[in-house]
């Protein structure tokens, strides 16, 4: 009686001690999901899988923030998922999609997202398919990033060197020291010089 007592004594403290364990493992599984949803959220880079045999599409949190779309409104599958996409968009990126699962590898595409209010985002997806055995299809998972700001950025590289390139007026760039880097045709022929005259040298001097 004395040895079942003792017995039932350990496994009570066991139990305690196996559920502290899970509280602590709990906590920390929480607080490295709120660090990735964080990363998520700071790099603009979400991430979704797709159950292929119930169609069922799941998105996280940054996903709905990059679509914009509420997740209680959302109807989360694949065919809702196009539809969210840029009208002239859609065939390339289900194409592209398509294409990956006859072929088996992982696919890479930037398309656009076009927003009532007549706003559009750039995004950037890559996505890959996991096999069974068999080589039925069984889930597609991927990301999808907002490079909105990256593709500004270059539209405004891509003017900037438009102008830089046609203008009639001569521009020379300057680097940190104020050595010449870059010159203009235009410069060129208004002064005769080419780059490798002038390079390096300061113009202020």
């Amino acid at each position: 009686m004395l040895a079942f007592a003792f017995f039932m004594l350990l496994s009570a403290g066991a139990a305690h001690s196996l559920g502290r364990r899970f509280m602590r493992t709990e906590t920390a599984l929480g607080r490295s999901l709120e660090q990735l949803r964080d990363a998520q959220r700071i790099a603009r880079l979400g991430s979704w899988q797709l159950n292929l045999k119930t169609r069922q599409l799941n998105w996280s949190d940054e996903v709905f923030r990059i679509f914009e779309l509420d997740p209680t409104r959302f109807g989360a599958n694949y065919q809702s998922f196009l539809d969210a996409v840029h009208p002239d968009d859609r065939e390339r990126v289900n194409l592209a999609y398509q294409a990956s699962l006859t072929s088996r590898e992982a696919y890479s595409i930037s398309h656009r997202l076009l927003f009532a209010d007549g706003r559009i985002k750039h995004v950037h997806e890559h996505g890959e398919t996991l096999y069974a055995p068999d080589g039925t299809p069984r889930v597609s998972r991927g990301t999808v990033q907002d490079i909105s700001e990256l593709r500004r950025a270059e539209d405004a590289l891509q003017l900037y060197a438009n102008i830089f390139e046609h203008s009639g007026e001569a521009i020379l760039v300057t680097d940190h020291d104020n050595r010449i880097i870059a010159i203009n045709p235009a410069f060129s022929r208004q002064t005769g010089y080419r780059l490798e005259d002038v390079a390096g040298q300061n113009p202020r001097r």
